[in-house]
């Protein structure tokens, strides 16, 4: 039978034979210290395998902090213990915060909220130590509000953040004509904001050529072969969106699905690049288009789901997606509740409960 033996993994106490290394919590290290078993096998005391290491009165407090790292230009979360004023950086492994560590010779334990902070990192779509999205942030913050807690330090300017997306992005492959130099602006905050998986409201005016900018986009996640693209537009545009992929980006293969011919098999629809449908089919195929998780999802002139009551609105949010995209010259039309919506499809949650928020705010400016 093979024995486990002490060891020192990354910055903390684990145990390890042959084959498997397994990191120990505080409590598991106090009961093996001096010789506990850890299943059917014994370990030695550790001071025997580990003779030098003290164990340290003084354990270390749980922190955590999003800061801007200036080197890689990217938001940065930190999993700390702080210790004798000093902050020891923790591990993190699966999701689990090791609550014991390693510094010079000694070794501490770690006491705090750890639950709540493993279960705010869950929410945030399992963020972990180093570089986190835009949209991990929001989630993160989001989170913790609903938490009622402060458990992570918010530590960054708001002009730090403005200064993440690039200045510029290489066009895509493919694409046959030149943009002006705002569409490739625009074109290198959209490319930016979805790959930080944050989603996003392109509310150009009427005539500025948003159409050109998100099908520059299109080419972009086309050459990466992931799952196809969704646009979900007015009847009245559906040709217009493929008479354009086939002037700006001819390599695109699009197919609009509409009409009683359209297939009643996803597995079809993946053979495209993008798949093209009306509001009306958005909702009447919602089971055949939820059978795919988009890598993005496009509504066009989307104050079609300013009423987040409508069926339109609840359809198109229930549609798996990776990131999403709206297009509206139009964004707010009559009530500030059109903007929740649309908000609600881009970044779920983000604001709130409609009701929150229309307790929060009103159209006669008189909410808090």
């Amino acid at each position: 039978m093979v024995a486990f033996h002490w060891t020192v993994k990354d910055n903390h106490l684990a145990i390890a034979n042959e084959s498997t290394v397994l990191s120990l919590s505080a409590e598991e290290v106090y009961e093996y210290w001096n010789g506990g078993s850890f299943g059917s096998f014994q370990l030695q005391p550790l001071e025997i395998e580990i003779p030098n290491l003290r164990r340290s009165k003084i354990g270390a407090s749980l922190k955590a902090r999003v800061s801007f790292d200036l080197n890689e230009k990217c938001l940065w979360l930190h999993i700390l213990g702080v210790r004798k004023n000093t902050e020891h950086v923790l591990s993190f492994e699966k999701g689990r915060i090791i609550d014991q560590g390693i510094e010079d010779g000694q070794w501490f334990y770690v006491s705090g909220d750890i639950p709540t902070l493993e279960r705010i990192l869950e929410a945030a779509e399992n963020a972990a130590p180093g570089p986190i999205t835009i949209r991990q942030l929001l989630l993160l913050r989001e989170q913790q509000a609903k938490d009622k807690t402060d458990i992570i330090d918010f530590d960054f300017e708001e002009t730090e953040i403005k200064s993440l997306p690039p200045n510029s992005e290489d066009l895509p492959q493919g694409l046959v004509g030149r943009p002006y130099p705002y569409q490739k602006i625009g074109f290198s905050w959209l490319s930016f904001m979805l790959s930080e998986c944050a989603g996003c409201i392109l509310a150009d005016e009427m005539g500025l050529g948003k159409t050109l900018e998100v099908i520059l986009v299109f080419l972009s996640l086309a050459a990466k072969k992931e799952t196809p693209i969704l646009v979900i537009a007015p009847v009245s545009l559906l040709d217009n969106w493929k008479a354009e992929c086939a002037k700006f980006a001819p390599s695109l293969d699009v197919v609009i699905h509409h009409g009683p011919n359209r297939t009643g098999f996803y597995k079809e629809l993946l053979a495209h690049d993008v798949i093209v449908v009306s509001y009306s089919c958005a909702c009447n195929d919602l089971s055949l288009l939820q059978m795919i998780n988009w890598s993005l999802v496009v509504l066009d002139e989307a104050q079609n789901i300013k009423n987040p009551y409508s069926e339109r609105a609840k359809s198109v949010r229930k549609l798996p997606r990776k990131t999403s995209l709206v297009m509206s010259g139009t964004p707010f039309e009559n009530h500030i509740l059109d903007i929740w919506s649309l908000v609600e499809f881009v970044l779920p949650g983000f604001l709130g409960t409609m009701e929150d928020f229309k307790k929060t705010f009103s159209d006669d400016h008189n909410g808090a």
